[in-house]
C-alpha cells in the first residue's frame, strides 16, 4: 500500500522476463525496492529518484493542482520517510532538472544493462 492505494508486479510477469533474458524496469515504492532486492538480489538496480527538497516537491505537488490538501500532506510525509532510505539504493538521481535528471538515468540504467 502506497499513498493509500495498493500496487504490485506479478512475480510471474518479472520471472517470465527473466528467462527471455530481458530486462524489467519498475517505477515503485521503497518497500517495493525491497521486496525485489530480497527475491533478486543479484539482478537489482535500485535507482532512487528524489526531490530537490521537499519544499520543491510540496510546490510541484500544489501546481499540479490534482491532489486534496490530505493527499498532499499523506505524499509529503511518505517522501520524507522514503528519503530516510536514500544508502540502501544504488544511486541517487535528484530531478532538479527534468532532461538532465532523465538524462543521468538513462545513462545508469544502460551501465547497469551493459548496452
Amino acid at each position: 500500500m502506497v499513498h493509500g492505494n495498493y500496487y504490485g508486479t506479478s512475480k510471474k510477469v518479472i520471472e517470465d522476463a527473466f528467462s527471455k533474458n530481458k530486462a524489467v524496469l519498475l517505477d515503485i515504492d521503497v518497500q517495493g525496492a525491497e521486496s525485489l532486492k530480497k527475491v533478486y538480489p543479484a539482478e537489482s538496480f535500485r535507482i532512487f529518484i528524489a526531490p530537490p527538497s521537499l519544499a520543491e516537491l510540496e510546490k510541484r505537488l500544489r501546481t499540479r493542482g490534482t491532489d486534496s490538501e490530505e493527499t498532499i500532506q499523506k505524499r509529503l510525509k511518505n517522501a520524507q520517510d522514503e528519503m530516510n532510505h536514500l544508502e540502501r539504493f544504488d544511486h541517487t538521481v535528484v530531478n532538479q532538472d527534468l532532461e538532465k535528471a532523465y538524462s543521468e538515468l538513462r545513462k545508469l540504467v544502460e551501465s547497469a544493462l551493459h548496452v
